[in-house]
């Protein structure tokens, strides 16, 4: 069991992952100013729909394009995406606080799932081509970590 391995790909997932909360957040509140049960809705959409995709980039050690997952794991990911887009729009909404969402919030919310998936494929594959280092490059600054220590270059 490689330790570092385990260690910086959850450091690099959970600051991925906290960027892309914020930006999830951010999108809500002050782009679509979203009401509460709006952004409860878009919440629950967006952390189950990232989740099911994560499953995806982490099952295999190639790309997500280049290896493609079985059919049971397939067809499960993509019931559990029709379930969580259906559950706004059936009784079950009223007791969990959610509401249908405007076209516009699919549109935001799927620009960030998708945004999300593939910084998570490119980081997963970097990090197990390179194990105990990984280097990413975002459009806002880089990233290295390297054994114990993280750097932030803007």
């Amino acid at each position: 069991m490689n330790i570092i391995f385990i260690r910086n790909f959850m450091l690099v997932f959970g600051l991925l992952s906290l960027v892309f909360d914020y930006l999830t957040f951010a999108a809500l509140l002050l782009l679509l100013h979203a009401n509460s049960a709006q952004f409860r809705t878009g919440w629950f959409m967006e952390s189950v729909i990232s989740a099911s995709m994560i499953v995806l980039v982490i099952r295999t050690r190639q790309s997500i394009l280049t290896s493609k997952p079985g059919k049971y794991l397939l067809m499960a990911t993509i019931a559990i995406v029709i379930v969580t887009l259906l559950i706004p729009y059936t009784p079950l909404a009223g007791l969990l606080g959610f509401q249908p969402l405007p076209i516009e919030f699919f549109l935001v919310l799927a620009a960030i799932v998708g945004l999300k998936g593939r910084q998570l494929m490119m980081i997963y594959i970097d990090l197990e081509r390179n194990k105990n280092e990984i280097n990413l490059s975002f459009h806002w600054g880089n990233i290295h970590t390297r054994n114990a220590s993280l750097d932030v270059d803007y």
